[in-house]
């Protein structure tokens, strides 16, 4: 897994972390070992836990008249000419 990762990654980040000072590297590579040593899983959602988040009952309107709506609504400071 590690072997894949590209090195330009780990090149940005060492352009952005080469000028901090001694002590400030020392903390984070506290951090990132603690960070390491850390076992608690990472939760994902699933996209099925959204479902149910917006109702159809939620709209008054059908997609058609939004639509139409949202058009009706813009207004352009400028007018553009044909050449």
């Amino acid at each position: 897994m590690y072997a894949n990762q590209p090195t330009v990654k780990v090149d940005t980040y060492w352009n952005f972390l080469k000028d901090l000072s001694g002590v400030e590297k020392l903390q984070l590579i506290a951090r990132l070992s603690s960070s390491l040593l850390d076992n608690t899983p990472i939760q994902q959602k699933a996209a099925s836990d959204f479902y149910g988040v917006w109702k159809d009952d939620d709209f008054y309107e059908d997609a058609d008249s939004m639509i139409d709506h949202i058009k009706s609504s813009r207004h352009f400071k400028d007018t553009i000419e044909a050449f």
